[in-house]
């Protein structure tokens, strides 16, 4: 499940030690907050807190783009002090042109950088959009997206995740999906 974090303390108890819980966090205090709002850093650590102290299997979420590149190196630490069993390694992708994106080249350095101190998670747009079918994204009202970029609604909390993710032969070419405006 992906999640900004901020409802997690608040159903701890409804997630499994086997459960993967993805919290997203787009750099340092100052850049994530620029990006997400005033203390939303602060509700995404206490996240992953709660998360390693309850012994429930978490990672980061990050997507990169022109204003988070220079907290690369702090979201490994993150990684690191935090116990997380991966880093969801993202490239922003804008849905028209954008000043923030980064071309696909940088990413694809950035990643190789990343992939040698942490984990990282093969993304869709390497081998196929995966919306629905690896995990779901839950919004603040408890509403599950099929994917962060996509915000296709495709079920509600309390309904089981179980029941709405699609089954993996339906991967798709990432460049007929979101992907397609990717800078290169």
């Amino acid at each position: 499940m992906s999640t900004n974090g901020i409802l997690i303390t608040k159903y701890i108890d409804v997630f499994e030690q086997n459960d993967g819980i993805m919290v997203s966090i787009d750099g340092d205090r100052t850049t994530h907050d620029r990006i997400r709002g005033k203390w939303s850093y602060d509700k995404a650590i206490k996240a992953l807190e709660c998360l390693k102290e309850h012994g429930i299997n978490h990672s980061i979420g990050f997507m990169l783009c022109g204003w988070n590149f220079h907290c690369i190196d702090h979201i490994i630490e993150l990684c690191k002090k935090y116990e997380c069993t991966m880093l969801n390694f993202g490239l922003y992708q804008p849905f028209k042109k954008s000043r923030q994106a980064v071309r696909y080249t940088e990413w694809l350095k950035a990643k190789e950088y990343v992939s040698k101190r942490v984990k990282t998670l093969v993304t869709c747009v390497e081998t196929g959009c995966v919306a629905g079918i690896y995990g779901v994204a839950v919004t603040p009202d408890l509403n599950y997206w099929d994917c962060p970029r996509h915000q296709k609604i495709i079920g509600r909390y309390p309904q089981s995740i179980q029941a709405i993710i699609k089954k993996p032969g339906e991967v798709m070419n990432p460049f007929d999906t979101c992907c397609r405006y990717l800078g290169w």
